[in-house]
């Protein structure tokens, strides 16, 4: 394989994560810097933004796949951020776990689009979008998922048929069904 193009991104720290939006030829990354960067190949891989806010490592950066001009972020800092690539600073912060957040994962059912955030506090948290757009924030308990007692969430993912959400935590898998609205 021949590599095509290197550049250091976050200046002596660790990239955490990276997300591609093909629509507009961009790159996000994410550090232990606590910073997330907004990259263009079509400049030349160019740093066209940087988004401040967390104040620990930046542990994941997903663009929404609704909405190309949106990410969300997940730190250790115990937040879940919502970015607009216009604005250095966020849209929205949600708080709720107790400790940092490792994972996220978008998923939509019955044409509603739901986030889900994995934690070091061993709970997971899913998000209805649309109350988020309406201003009324409010995650919704997947309460069993605490109940494995399997550590550290550190990945999700969603099965739509049936509706179950698939949970890799440190000591294990879980999957269980969940209601959405």
């Amino acid at each position: 394989m021949e590599e095509v193009e290197c550049f250091k991104a976050h200046d002596g720290y660790h990239i955490t994560s990276l997300a591609v939006e093909p629509t507009h030829s961009f790159v996000l990354s994410t550090s232990d810097d606590h910073l997330i960067k907004l990259w263009t190949w079509e400049k030349g891989w160019e740093c066209i933004q940087t988004f401040l806010g967390h104040y620990n490592k930046v542990t994941q950066v997903m663009f929404d796949p609704r909405d190309s001009d949106r990410f969300v972020s997940a730190s250790l800092d115990r937040t879940v951020k919502i970015w607009s690539i216009d604005s250095a600073t966020c849209d929205i912060t949600l708080h709720g776990h107790t400790d940092g957040v490792i994972c996220l994962q978008y998923f939509s059912s019955d044409n509603q689009q739901f986030l889900m955030a994995g934690s070091s506090d061993g709970a997971a948290k899913v998000l209805h979008m649309a109350f988020l757009i309406e201003q009324c924030v409010r995650f919704l308990w997947l309460e069993n998922i605490t109940g494995f007692n399997l550590g550290a969430v550190k990945a999700l993912e969603y099965i739509n048929v049936p509706r179950r959400i698939v949970v890799g935590c440190d000591q294990g898998i879980a999957m269980m069904e969940v209601k959405v609205p």
